[in-house]
């Protein structure tokens, strides 16, 4: 699990109507791009936290120990944030950075509801991993993704696993657009009632992921279409 730390909004040079918290002043936005209802940025030198350890238990685990399924998702404010963060450390890495109006993504999923919003999000997170990992011949670990929100926008980063960056966002970056479509199609076209394997459920996805419902290839594909 990761998340954002500090604030990106002066980072960016961000406007009022720019979603708030999580680039530092160090990252550089590389390029910038729209797909469908998507303001899309690749981004150097982000900053990440990698809880510890970094293999994360599976949500086929039947431990009871609750600080064992890493953060858990709370909402205060209007906004989503995480409570009961297992200990980690921030490194610097690449990673490709997804932003959603939050009226224009409710209006798509035909509900307010903030959970369902974030569902759209991890969904969509999960769903271009799992596509990165086959084309690029990667594990899935080694590009990983966190989502977070604020009362305008909902925020999905997908980023390299590794401390510097890998150069797996960057192969990401250069062809995105066929990566989006090829994830559309996947959760298009699967046959499962909400996940499976073969859409967004990944080798070792976080226990509370699953127990929180926070994967859903109906409402993923609502995230990366207009």
């Amino acid at each position: 699990m990761t998340e954002f730390s500090e604030n990106f909004e002066e980072a960016l040079d961000l406007d009022e109507d720019e979603i708030e918290g999580g680039l530092t002043r160090d990252a550089e936005i590389l390029d910038e791009t729209d797909f469908k209802d998507l303001h899309i940025r690749f981004v150097s030198n982000l900053k990440v936290r990698s809880t510890v350890p970094k293999v994360e238990i599976s949500y086929f685990s039947n431990s009871n120990v609750e600080d064992a399924k890493g953060d858990i998702l709370k909402f205060e404010d209007g906004e989503v944030k995480w409570d009961h963060a297992i200990p980690g450390h921030q490194h610097p890495t690449d990673g490709i950075v997804f932003l959603h109006r939050i009226e224009d993504l409710r209006s798509k999923l035909g509900s307010n509801d903030n959970r369902k919003a974030i569902t759209a999000a991890y969904s969509a997170g999960y769903g271009l991993r799992s596509i990165i990992s086959r084309k690029l011949g990667v594990d899935s670990l080694d590009i990983q993704c966190s989502v977070t929100m604020s009362q305008r926008f909902v925020q999905l980063i997908v980023h390299d696993a590794d401390v510097g960056g890998a150069g797996l966002s960057h192969a990401v970056h250069q062809d995105l657009e066929d990566f989006l479509w090829e994830t559309r199609t996947s959760l298009d076209d699967c046959v499962c009632q909400d996940f499976c394997e073969q859409c967004l459920l990944l080798p070792r996805t976080p226990s509370y992921i699953i127990e929180e419902g926070l994967l859903n290839r109906f409402d993923g594909l609502k995230f990366l279409s207009n």
